[in-house]
């Protein structure tokens, strides 16, 4: 509930955010529902929009993309409305404009396959939702089905739903801030 009132509180919102992704993560999704339910989706775009032109945000931005990830995450019924419901809240947008935002920082170069990771979840068996994504501006590759690349380079984290996970991306609660 603090992230639409305390906007301006950093501290607040990266928090805010990783008790998202603790409270959506593992294997069972009926947490996920709940949070969906209760707003979870609304809030994290709000904060990637809201953030998505300053600099200096790059730890809530990755916080924000794994919070999506795990909002989304699954294969179970209720999967795909978690996804569609993540669209109709501005989740494709949102992450393109994070990527868009970081594109030219060597620094933060992660920021792009972290951003990729958060796009081909979201679109994953809706290909609404990949021609909507490829119409934003998202690159084909972004967007491909996971079954499209090999399974052996899924397996080495090339493209399965937590590829950004295997491919190192994450240190500490999903990001790349040391705890």
């Amino acid at each position: 509930r603090c992230l639409p009132y305390l906007p301006s509180a950093l501290a607040v919102q990266w928090h805010a955010l990783g008790a998202l992704v603790n409270l959506c993560s593992g294997e069972t999704n009926e947490h996920r529902d709940h949070a969906v339910s209760s707003g979870a989706l609304r809030a994290i775009v709000a904060v990637m929009k809201r953030l998505s032109d300053y600099p200096g945000y790059i730890e809530v931005h990755e916080m924000a993309y794994v919070a999506l990830q795990n909002a989304c995450y699954g294969e179970d019924e209720n999967a795909l409305a978690r996804r569609r419901a993540a669209d109709d809240e501005g989740a494709l947008e949102a992450v393109l404009a994070v990527m868009r935002r970081y594109k030219a920082d060597k620094t933060a170069s992660h920021m792009q396959g972290l951003g990729q990771a958060t796009l081909r979840l979201l679109v994953h068996e809706l290909p609404e939702l990949r021609s909507k994504a490829l119409a934003l501006g998202a690159k084909a590759e972004w967007v491909r089905e996971y079954g499209s690349a090999s399974q052996q380079q899924q397996q080495q984290g090339g493209g399965g739903l937590l590829s950004f996970r295997r491919a190192g991306f994450g240190h500490g609660i999903g990001t790349s801030r040391s705890v």
